[in-house]
């Protein structure tokens, strides 16, 4: 009987044990990626409520050498404005797309973050891309953002800027 029990126990520590299968080393079959890359660059707007009854609006400029400026109007449930700017790394691995903000863009200078900050990393599940349509999903909060693309010249509707 334990005898029966140690082999057993032995067999299940074992199939625990298994060895990962091989990898492809190969990047060759990332056409998801290239295919998504050229339809993120460009600009896209987007404007959402906020859960303090105000909204979010958002300019974003995604170029095609993985960096981006995002630029922020927030208006609170009072009408406050309150714009603020944003820098760093975008990109795309299958059906995820990411930024990493480097810094905050503060009049024409650049204010670096500082580096390591988890909070300045994120990650979306691209829910639709075509058409001049971006849905995506926090991987994080879940939150659902929907951005229309724009031209080059778009600049936030009928608001003036705040004064910094």
């Amino acid at each position: 009987m334990i005898k029966a029990l140690c082999i057993a126990l032995t067999l299940v520590c074992l199939a625990g044990c298994s060895k990962p299968g091989p990898v492809v080393l190969d990047k060759a079959g990332h056409g998801l990626q290239q295919k998504q890359r050229p339809l993120i660059v460009g600009k896209w707007y987007s404007d959402s409520p906020t859960t303090e009854g105000g909204h979010v609006m958002e300019i974003a400029e995604h170029r095609a050498n993985g960096t981006y400026v995002v630029s922020f109007r927030v208006i609170d449930k009072t009408g406050k404005v309150k714009d603020s700017q944003e820098a760093g790394f975008w990109g795309t691995a299958g059906n995820i797309y990411f930024t990493i903000t480097k810094g905050w863009i503060q009049g024409s200078k650049f204010i670096p973050a500082p580096p390591g900050l988890a909070d300045l990393e994120d990650a979306y599940q691209i829910l639709e891309l075509k058409n001049g349509k971006f849905r995506y999903r926090s991987v994080e909060n879940k939150n659902v953002y929907s951005a229309i693309k724009v031209d080059d010249t778009f600049q936030f509707p009928g608001i003036p800027p705040s004064k910094g």
